[in-house]
């Protein structure tokens, strides 16, 4: 958690210091300006439901994992990005970086022959990242109202451990990561907006050796459904 508060409030300073005015803060974004597109940064704030989705062999049991369990956090992050006003809409390619809070699931083990599971894994997801260069679409739909809708391409990384106190396993796994979103922008001044969004965010597929992988793996496909409020303040 307190790596969490301190990128958040990094990305607050930021938007901070740079809507004080102050004159060498707005002459090291004018490095980034690139044409008519206008800088920002950006303070994001999320939760999220994250589903895991097991899979692989278990050697030991001789059985295939199963199941699936969806746990609840919160998360920080911060964006850079440009913006380029066109006629009837806007673009802004971005880069996002997010981390999130440590996540718990529980899914079925050895199924006991016959009845119901006997065991079940428990797994823990910490470090949890990700980063993602984004492209997001906006159009306006009312006087002081944007939607816009778009995605990226990046990664995302986090460190796993399982066990069902017969076997276990860990893992600092890093995949290829993607996403999909759709949201509402309020404009609150000329450099100023409120951002309310969705995001699904599918972090790929990990996989973890049982015991060194002498009882087979588990595999951990993760996605997760996010709602994101952020605060953008574009550099005059």
């Amino acid at each position: 958690m307190p790596g969490y508060l301190r990128l958040s409030g990094l990305s607050l300073l930021v938007l901070v210091i740079l809507n004080s005015g102050r004159a060498d803060a707005i002459e090291v974004t004018e490095v980034f300006r690139i044409g008519d597109y206008n800088p920002y940064v950006q303070a994001n704030f999320t939760g999220s439901f994250t589903n895991l989705d097991s899979g692989g062999f278990n050697t030991a049991g001789f059985f295939t994992n199963s199941n699936h369990d969806t746990d609840s956090n919160v998360g920080f992050g911060g964006t850079f990005g440009l913006m380029k006003e066109h006629e009837s809409f806007r673009i802004r390619p971005e880069f996002e970086a997010m981390w999130r809070q440590d996540a718990g699931y529980v899914t079925d083990s050895f199924p006991g022959p016959p009845g119901p599971i006997s065991f079940f894994y428990d797994v823990q997801s910490s470090d949890n990242w990700s980063t993602l260069a984004n492209l997001w679409l906006d159009a306006p739909i009312a006087e002081h109202l944007w939607l816009y809708g778009g995605g990226g391409i990046g990664a995302a990384g986090m460190h796993l451990s399982v066990t069902d106190n017969v076997v276990s396993g860990e893992t600092t796994a890093s995949n290829f990561a993607w996403q999909a979103g759709a949201g509402f922008i309020v404009p609150v001044s000329d450099n100023f907006e409120i951002d309310l969004g969705y995001r699904f965010l599918d972090m790929g597929t990990a996989s973890i050796a049982l015991d060194g992988g002498s009882s087979g793996d588990y595999l951990a496909d993760l996605v997760s459904h996010n709602l994101m409020f952020s605060v953008r303040l574009y550099v005059p």
